[in-house]
């Protein structure tokens, strides 16, 4: 691919930004990420949120390795946003869908039996 100067860089990714932001429900995002990637960026994206939420969670570099097959450069990288905004941000995301998918799941389970 022919490289661009770098405000063209910019705007691409500000474009990029903007379609992220503007697809409201996740159906939506997971529809986009599985058209416009393949399924191995999907992955590593995907398990780059799987880090930055076990390290919120305490778990050790080896722990993260050994369950998601990661190196612990990735983890190291990850660990770098951790305790910024954006990183703080992607937790609290994480944190609350995690408590409305339990929820949900035990309401669903009252009115199962």
């Amino acid at each position: 691919m022919k490289r661009t100067n770098r405000q063209a860089e910019q705007e691409l990714q500000q474009d990029l930004a903007v379609v992220l932001t503007e697809l409201k429900k996740p159906s939506l995002t997971e529809q986009f990420l599985s058209q416009f990637l393949t399924q191995t960026e999907v992955q590593a994206l995907a398990k780059r949120l799987a880090i930055l939420k076990k390290l919120h969670q305490n778990y050790s570099y080896a722990q993260i390795q050994k369950e998601l097959a990661v190196s612990s450069a990735t983890i190291s990288l990850v660990a770098q946003i951790k305790d910024s905004e954006i990183g703080e941000q992607m937790i609290e995301s994480l944190s609350v869908h995690d408590w409305a998918t339990k929820t949900a799941r035990t309401i669903r389970s009252w009115f199962a039996n």
